[in-house]
């Protein structure tokens, strides 16, 4: 069975804990949303302004992936139900989780650094937390578990509302000084492998039992269910024209990069092949699929998707050790 635990054959070593004592950036805590519709209208956000997004009880929340990049962590409240998001600008992977421990609201921030990714620590008891899968891997709450509520999906401000049209942005503003920093941090994030380097700092970081099957900072897109993790190069999507099928737990996979964003991404399909046509993937059974949407003779819907995250290859190797590579 497959868990989102990346320490589970790996113990977990304080010393190798790599801790920002006086960060440049901090958690952002929101009060309100606004309508993703009416920011876009009065100019909020750009269109093709890249966003990240999650589900939360029918809700979708938005964030700009700018500003993820510059906070690191941001929390939050929606009627009620508290929420709080990592992103980690090394790995180019997020997520999301109910921030309540013990039936109290905790509060973190991503100023630590472990195997190459970000590290949660809480302001209560400054405890480590894995920012992919919410367990507290060291101090008073090791062994706690934060409730999921899934990974970050990319997207354009424009995509997220033509695919959820009632989705909430997280508006936040950064001065000058900042967006610049969350500009050179994000670059490394989408930097191709060639491109970039890891620092001595978070070699140092780096647990001796590395997965090396692949180029450390490759990117691709690693996809997970119940009984099955499988990394798709990016590369080898662009061998095969960006859309491929393929099967996993016995349910056929649509593999795909967006032609639009270049974001990677899959969702289950019955269809035997997929080819792009400009924008439109075309699936060969009457259904296509374009801006998130899959259009078929009843209308057009988000299709079903597995679990799913764009990332660089230690951090998916690290999160589920022996996981399958798509081989093409």
């Amino acid at each position: 069975m497959v868990s989102l635990n990346p320490l589970a054959t790996s113990e977990f070593k304080v010393d190798r804990v790599l801790v920002f004592d006086q960060p440049s950036w901090s958690p952002l805590y929101v009060k309100r949303t606004f309508s993703l519709a009416h920011a876009l209208e009065a100019e909020m956000i750009a269109p093709d302004a890249r966003v990240m997004y999650f589900e939360l009880n029918g809700t979708v929340f938005v964030f700009q992936t700018l500003h993820l990049a510059f906070h690191h962590v941001v929390q939050g409240d929606f009627n009620g139900q508290p929420w709080m998001v990592s992103f980690c600008v090394v790995c180019n992977a997020g997520a999301a989780f109910n921030p309540l421990v013990n039936g109290m609201v905790y509060h973190f921030a991503g100023n630590a650094m472990y195997n190459a990714m970000t590290l949660l620590v809480d302001d209560e008891t400054k405890s480590f937390w894995n920012h992919l899968t919410g367990e507290c891997l060291h101090g008073t709450l090791k062994g706690a578990q934060l409730e999921g509520y899934g990974v970050l999906s990319p997207a354009t401000a424009k995509e997220a509302l033509e695919t959820y049209p009632d989705a909430q942005l997280i508006f936040s503003q950064l001065n000058k000084r900042e967006l610049i920093e969350a500009e050179a941090d994000y670059r490394f994030a989408i930097s191709e492998p060639k491109d970039a380097v890891l620092s001595d700092m978070l070699i140092k970081t780096l647990d001796a039992r590395e997965d090396t099957r692949l180029p450390r900072l490759d990117m691709g897109l690693g996809v997970w269910t119940g009984e099955t993790a499988r990394y798709y190069p990016y590369t080898r999507l662009n061998v095969h024209n960006n859309a491929l099928i393929d099967v996993i737990d016995g349910r056929r996979l649509v593999v795909y990069v967006d032609p639009v964003n270049a974001n990677p991404g899959a969702f289950y399909t019955d269809a035997y092949r997929a080819t792009w046509r400009g924008t439109d993937l075309n699936l060969g059974t009457g259904d296509m699929y374009r801006g998130g949407l899959l259009h078929t003779a009843t209308g057009a819907d988000a299709p079903e998707r597995p679990k799913q995250m764009f990332v660089r290859w230690y951090a998916f190797a690290f999160t589920f050790p022996g996981c399958d590579i798509f081989a093409g």
